[in-house]
């Protein structure tokens, strides 16, 4: 379970003031994401079919493509050899790089696309029809599936959930078997978030849930911005995905927050001058792994050991371990909001494994769900995506 701490707000958060609000949520039925159920087995006999292929083409936008980028990026050190490229739009220079770089005799175009009418799913799969496909979408007829009808390519069926939500269906869940990795690991890391951050769960056993507060009070407080420093390689890759749920479901109605950040301490060097320089409407969001797999030890060689460095020398390095390193970077970063007075949540994950990152991905679905309900806002439409979309493709077709 993920762990939070709070003791960085500049307020106490008081659950008394939202009483309503949060006896509300507790009322919700529960979102699709939390009650469907993937059918683990048939997903994987499904992948088995296309393990001939070295290279995948991933064709998708926003949710077809977040979640499985998370998995292929976060669990880095789990997958098979498959090489996954990301196209998500029918841009010609990446194209022809892609192309270039990957044969048709072993490389799969999978296409995902739940409406299966996704202008910027459907021009890529069109400059890519000649290479082997696969279609992903949904059971009502659409373009994708009159195309793969009328070209002989197998479709294979993307549930009803919506797809920034859908990282726990085959959507995501496919590509992560054509990555080798262990679907039943990571779904029964989804049924950890599922049995903890569901809305019957008290507030203070409900880390998504308290989290969703949090942000919630703070943009009562005019924080509009959130910061989010994340200190592994392996979480930030999940950030697109935690950006596209908070932007696409809380971001209505005038209402709601910009999230931004990225690997730290990379983002110490660039974006915390930002964040304590500049106007302080941001927040804090702080995320670190408490044990590390295959930790080390930096050693110091006597040759070394006395040059100077900072006030002090290069032997003081001497036995750190790689992983406290981030803790400190971590710390760094809290203390200065500390003394700055900028508020700052910190959230710990325990170890990256695929159960983790499983949890983790479930974590931030619910988040984004009662970030949502908090403002009294859906969740699950996004009408100004929907409105740029006509707009491009009345553009296209000067209709």
């Amino acid at each position: 379970m993920l762990k939070a701490n709070y003791d960085y707000l500049t307020f106490k958060l008081d659950a008394e003031k939202h009483k309503s609000r949060l006896e509300k949520i507790k009322t919700q039925p529960a979102p699709d994401f939390e009650k469907t159920q993937p059918d683990l087995g048939g997903i994987e006999k499904e992948a088995k079919k296309y393990k001939k292929y070295k290279n995948i083409i991933l064709i998708g936008n926003g949710g077809s493509r977040t979640s499985s980028w998370a998995f292929y990026n976060a669990l880095f050190e789990f997958r098979n050899k498959v090489n996954f490229a990301f196209l998500s739009s029918a841009e010609p220079d990446l194209i022809r790089s892609l192309r270039k770089k990957y044969s048709k005799r072993d490389t799969l175009a999978l296409a995902i696309s739940k409406s299966g009418d996704n202008i910027n799913a459907v021009e890529p799969l069109l400059l890519m029809k000649d290479y082997p496909v696969l279609v992903v979408t949904g059971k009502n007829s659409n373009p994708f599936r009159r195309m793969a009808e009328i070209k002989k390519w197998p479709v294979f069926e993307h549930p009803e959930v919506g797809g920034r939500f859908s990282g726990m269906t085959a959507c995501a869940l496919f590509p992560a078997a054509l990555m080798g990795l262990p679907l039943e690991e990571i779904y029964a890391g989804a049924c950890d978030g599922y049995k903890e951050y569901n809305s019957r769960a008290p507030l203070e056993k409900n880390a998504a849930l308290k989290l969703a507060l949090a942000l919630y009070e703070l943009e009562q407080r005019g924080y509009v911005e959130i910061f989010t420093s994340i200190y592994s390689t392996a979480l930030s890759e999940m950030l697109p995905l935690i950006t596209q749920l908070i932007h696409e479901s809380v971001g209505k109605n005038g209402k709601g927050q910009t999230i931004y950040g990225g690997y730290s301490p990379e983002t110490h060097h660039h974006t915390n001058q930002r964040f304590f320089g500049g106007v302080k409407n941001a927040v804090g969001l702080f995320w670190g792994v408490e044990n590390r797999k295959g930790d080390m030890a930096i050693k110091i060689p006597k040759n070394l050991a006395a040059i100077p460095f900072k006030d002090r020398t290069v032997g003081s390095l001497n036995g750190i371990l790689a992983g406290d390193t981030m803790k400190y970077d971590m710390g760094g970063a809290i203390g200065h909001a500390k003394e700055e007075k900028i508020p700052a949540v910190e959230i710990w994950t325990k170890e990256i494994t695929e159960r983790s990152v499983g949890e983790c991905m479930v974590f931030w679905q619910y988040v984004a769900f009662y970030a949502s309900l908090l403002r009294d806002i859906d969740p699950f439409n996004q009408p100004e995506v929907e409105r740029a979309k006509v707009i491009s493709f009345k553009l296209r077709t000067g209709k």
